[in-house]
């Protein structure tokens, strides 16, 4: 009889214990598959984080393409224009010194001739700061006069007497009116060498532009 009542509290004893054993295994699989689940996560969340970071490089790198264009066109812009104002005045500088120094010789009223001188000084003094500032910025200025403005003053050497005083004149309001606006318009430049340069030379533009006006009413 005690031999079969400690078979039975044994075969007790071991259900219990499976049971528990079960219970155990059986948390440990639910924590294993619940870490493999939150690893999952990082992992999805970590390639999600890559992907947004890739997609917003695509977003930006197109955008930083065009204002890299935009600032390139935009200095090439300033550059040609600079290059324009450069030789425009250079050409209009050296055809002043030769004009000044033909009416210094040719006029007929010492004003006049005086007027001639003190352009052609002026201008040459002009000439050299023009030379210059183009070295600086890496631009080829012309040595001589352009084919139409050497013809127009050949002509011009071949008038004489008080038709040169009032051609010379006529010719010089003109052609500072339009030196004087290019001036003003320069001394605006967003580059600060060309605005030290017209801010110099408008003063000394505009009286003679002054100066020859006076003449006019005088002659």
């Amino acid at each position: 009889m005690r031999n079969f009542i400690t078979i039975i509290n044994l075969a007790i004893l071991f259900a219990i214990t499976s049971i528990f054993s079960r219970y155990d295994k059986s948390q440990e699989d639910t924590a294993s598959k619940n870490d493999s689940k939150a690893e999952a996560k990082v992992v999805v969340s970590s390639e999600q984080k890559d992907m947004t970071t890739v997609q917003s490089n695509f977003t930006l790198w197109p955008t930083q393409w065009t204002g890299d264009k935009k600032t390139k066109k935009k200095n090439e812009d300033a550059s040609e224009e600079l290059a324009t104002f450069l030789r425009e005045m250079a050409d209009a500088s050296i055809t002043e010194r030769d004009q000044g120094k033909l009416a210094a010789q040719r006029a007929t009223k010492r004003p006049l001739k005086d007027y001639g001188a003190r352009m052609a000084n002026d201008q040459s003094a002009m000439l050299l700061d023009l030379t210059t500032l183009a070295a600086q910025k890496n631009i080829l200025l012309a040595k001589d006069l352009k084919d139409d403005k050497t013809a127009g003053l050949h002509a011009f050497k071949n008038v004489h007497g008080v038709s040169f005083d009032r051609r010379f004149i006529s010719m010089k309001i003109k052609d500072h009116k339009k030196a004087v606006k290019k001036l003003e318009r320069a001394t605006l430049s967003t580059d600060p060498d060309i605005q030290v340069f017209a801010t110099k030379y408008l003063p000394v533009l505009q009286a003679h532009l002054n100066q020859i006006k006076a003449l006019k009413k005088g002659n």
